[in-house]
């Protein structure tokens, strides 16, 4: 799920075409397939003249999968199999295009589409995703918590692509 100015201008959700052994495996697999479809997202916008300069925060609910992106050593034996996409997720990471940062499970927005939820949860998820939670904060007087919550959420950000 790609979102650019509040809302969702990508998204996808699909079966893996390869069998990962673990949750790590898994979420990494996802995560370079969405620093490939950031990568592609950000020579559009550049070519039309809307070039980003800071990389493009990838939130992810795996700290192992982070871990393993962030880190420039060897891969340990279980993580051997995961080679190209590590590589290609550590190489957009090194050339300052994407950064993975943690972002707890039950603020993922992407679990919309990859999990059965509780009706009071999707309709947050669908209001945060389609840009009408800040329209309805707005509309109930409540944007001052909801710009408040955002502040919160990029000052966190900041700290840690500043690590």
């Amino acid at each position: 799920m790609i979102i650019m100015n509040g809302a969702v201008i990508s998204f996808s959700s699909k079966r893996h075409t390869t069998t990962d052994d673990s949750t790590a495996a898994a979420e990494l697999t996802e995560q370079h397939l969405c620093a490939c479809d950031v990568e592609g997202l950000r020579n559009l916008m550049k070519e039309v003249g809307l070039e980003q300069l800071e990389p493009t925060v990838i939130y992810q609910d795996n700290q192992a999968a982070i871990q393993i992106a962030n880190n420039r050593g060897a891969l340990a034996k279980k993580t051997r199999a995961m080679d190209m996409r590590t590589l290609t997720v550590r190489n957009k990471i090194e050339d300052m295009k994407v950064i993975p940062v943690y972002l707890e499970t039950l603020k993922m927005l992407a679990d919309i589409g990859t999990k059965a939820l509780d009706p009071s949860r999707f309709e947050i998820l669908r209001d945060t995703m389609t840009g009408y939670g800040l329209w309805k904060s707005i509309r109930e007087g409540n944007l001052h918590e909801y710009v408040s919550m955002m502040v919160k959420m990029m000052e966190k950000i900041s700290k840690e692509w500043k690590q």
